[in-house]
């Protein structure tokens, strides 16, 4: 399964913990979980691409790690998830979310309750 699709079947009910979202998008993808290349780990990464996975986070967490698997690693494709276990403005965060990640080369998802973003449609 691609990314994309991962990204679309994941609802927040189905983990509270980084860990355990993890393990459900490397599950669907066919990926691996933690994953250590040159010294840096890696949430989820298989096929060449490389995911970051944030619960609750505040808007740069994250992008350093994914920074780091585009420009260091030189992984192909890298995406920076963010979700939400509580009530959040999805389309505010994406917007704002994609004005930091432009130009960098990274993809990203914003998942809430009752909304998904995936860069920023």
């Amino acid at each position: 399964m691609d990314i994309i699709e991962a990204v679309r079947r994941i609802t927040v009910s189905t983990c509270q913990r980084e860990t355990c979202f993890q393990d459900y998008i490397a599950t669907l993808m066919n990926a691996r979980t933690r994953v250590v290349i040159n010294g840096v780990e890696v949430d989820v990464y298989g096929n060449d691409i490389a995911i970051e996975i944030k619960v609750n986070p505040r808007i740069y967490d994250g992008i350093g790690q994914a920074l780091t698997y585009k420009r260091l690693l030189g992984i192909r494709e890298v995406w920076l998830i963010h979700i939400f276990t509580y009530r959040a403005d999805a389309q505010q965060w994406c917007k704002e979310l994609g004005k930091i990640l432009s130009g960098l080369g990274i993809d990203y998802a914003v998942i809430t309750p009752s909304h998904k973003c995936i860069n920023n449609e």
